[in-house]
């Protein structure tokens, strides 16, 4: 027979953990604390903790361990794990609004601000989404800000209380201020208020919402970023295109838009204008549906970048299609066209009529006769016609006033051996340069051997450079 002695009283709740109150400390079960700890007995406190003895909650600052190889610290000056000292860091319970006994005497910081000569004014609450701008209009107290709830409010400064609130119905991309003015960037529109005179203005564009704004020398610049679908409002390049076959009832110095797909473009060259500066030309031929083709004269920067384009584009075996806005009409040698200052040129633009002129010319353009409208000294159009060598000779072409415009089609057998460039003076004549010929005198300097008429005297001289220059037969 088994015999057992008496079962021991259970301890009470207090009991019970009360011996675990040493080694647990104050630390409450956080699953007995949500229902669910499985544990008897558990290691941690299932009973809720009492208040404290005053009315005030102590800090919870972070326990500073002794340093390896030396006594204790008192964590003043010591940095924690991340990095920053305890004066560095906020207290906790400053941060959540509740009274920290230590008052001005905490090592912690009950600043939002580190550096000396600032602190938290106020905290300005009552927008719904981000702050887009602040604004502090000269001579004011009052404060403006901007959110992208669509809302612009004003706060007092003395108070920190938000006085007005303004529903510009449009979130808000930029807020700024300029003496008087206040500026909000809406979407398509800037709403402008005077704090003065209490004047409203609306600047209406279709651009989409405005994200920075600046003002400088009494004018407003706004940067936007148009949304999507909006880049369709947005003025495009518009064109009055006249076909090539009007161009010959037009007057001379007159302005025209004209396109057509570029059948043939010459290098650039340097010539020499009337007053002694040189200037970059390229010329180009240009044929559209009306069977006519004109030629384009393409003066100084268009021959750089947009004409080396087409020159590059042609030479590859493409067409490309050539959109001139506000070229001038010339009657030297037929008609023309030159680019002004004012020229704009647009390769392949993406518009229905470069669309339908390059369909035209792949079908039937490309190999169909052309008539040619410059190049004429009368206001009779000709057309280019193929000649032999030998029709040349017979025809006796180019022998009459008149010139003969002619095609020929030739393969080069001998190329002679002559100069192509000579050495050019470099005396400068007013603003250009002289060019004549010089020659080598074998001591390391050039002698001028042509006559150089200068105030009615024949003037030579011996230099040490010269300028090459080119010979064209």
């Amino acid at each position: 027979m088994e015999v057992r002695g008496p079962r021991a009283a259970m301890p009470t709740e207090e009991g019970r953990y009360g011996r675990l109150w040493a080694r647990t400390g104050t630390k409450v079960c956080s699953f007995w604390l949500e229902g669910r700890c499985t544990r008897n007995p558990c290691r941690f406190l299932h009973v809720e903790l009492p208040p404290p003895r005053n009315n005030n909650i102590a800090c919870r600052h972070p326990v500073v361990k002794p340093k390896s190889g030396g006594g204790a610290s008192n964590g003043k000056g010591s940095k924690g794990k991340d990095g920053f000292k305890p004066e560095e860091r906020l207290c906790q319970h400053w941060v959540s609004g509740i009274s920290c006994v230590k008052g001005d005497k905490c090592e912690f910081r009950h600043s939002w601000s580190r550096g000396e000569g600032f602190s938290l004014l106020a905290k300005l609450d009552g927008h719904d989404k981000g702050i887009a701008g602040i604004a502090f209009p000269s001579g004011l107290d009052k404060l403006y800000t901007g959110s992208n709830d669509g809302m612009v409010k004003i706060w007092d400064c003395h108070t920190g209380q938000c006085s007005d609130t303004v529903n510009v119905g449009s979130e808000v991309g930029c807020l700024i201020s300029e003496g008087p003015w206040v500026f909000a960037g809406l979407r398509n529109v800037i709403k402008a208020w005077n704090v003065e005179n209490g004047a409203v203005f609306d600047l209406q564009f279709s651009s989409g919402l405005v994200f920075s704004m600046v003002v400088d020398n009494n004018m407003l610049f706004a940067g936007c970023q148009p949304c999507f679908g909006e880049d369709e409002l947005i003025p495009r390049q518009q064109f009055h295109f006249q076909p090539i076959s009007d161009i010959e009832g037009l007057e001379s110095n007159s302005i025209v838009d004209v396109i057509g797909v570029v059948c043939f473009i010459s290098p650039a060259s340097s010539i020499m204008r009337k007053n002694g500066t040189e200037t970059l030309k390229r010329t180009l031929r240009l044929k559209d549906e009306s069977g006519r083709s004109v030629e384009l004269t393409m003066w100084r920067s268009f021959c750089n970048a947009g004409g080396q384009r087409l020159q590059t584009l042609c030479d590859s075996g493409h067409s490309p299609v050539l959109a001139v806005k506000s070229g001038r009409i010339s009657e030297f040698n037929g008609k023309a066209i030159g680019t002004i200052s004012s020229t704009q040129l647009t390769i392949d633009p993406d518009i229905e009529e470069a669309r339908r002129l390059k369909e035209w010319f792949d079908r039937e353009g490309k190999d169909g006769p052309t008539v040619s409208i410059s190049r004429e000294v009368s206001t009779i159009s000709r057309t280019d016609v193929r000649k032999t060598i030998s029709q040349i000779k017979d025809e006796k072409l180019g022998t009459s006033e008149k010139p003969d415009w002619i095609a020929v089609c030739a393969t080069i057998m001998y190329i002679k051996n002559d100069n192509f460039c000579y050495m050019g003076c470099p005396i400068m004549i007013g603003d250009r340069q002289c060019n004549k010929k010089v020659t080598n005198n074998g001591m390391g300097s050039i002698d001028v051997i042509a006559v150089i008429d200068v105030l009615m005297n024949a003037i030579t001289g011996t230099f040490s450079s010269f300028r090459y220059r080119t010979i064209l037969g």
